[in-house]
């Protein structure tokens, strides 16, 4: 099966208090290892205080519907795809959501 990757940023709306943002980012990484799972979609997430980053790697159908979710969060604003390309491998490949981020 092609395998695909989208690239974007986004910028953080999660709430300024460190102990709620740390909260959702442990939600946001559990859902999406899960669902990830599910549909073969590998990848990391980069976090800081004022921006998401993320690598999406799949199926292009899987990632294509990740990435609509992700557009209708809230959590994220001004979503701007960096990359929408096909792959020939997967660089996050043991990675269902791998994560790096400063504290909130």
């Amino acid at each position: 099966m092609p395998l695909h990757r989208i690239v974007y940023y986004s910028a953080n709306r999660l709430p300024a208090v460190a102990m709620q943002a740390e909260l959702e980012i442990g939600r946001i990484l559990e859902a999406s290892r899960r669902n990830n799972t599910l549909v073969g979609v590998t990848g990391a997430l980069m976090f800081n205080a004022g921006f998401f980053g993320q690598v999406l790697e799949g199926p292009l159908g899987a990632i294509e519907a990740t990435f609509e979710r992700i557009q209708q969060d809230p959590r994220h604003g001004d979503v701007a795809l960096l990359q929408f390309t096909p792959v020939e491998h997967r660089t996050f490949d043991s990675w269902a959501m791998a994560f790096v981020g400063d504290d909130a």
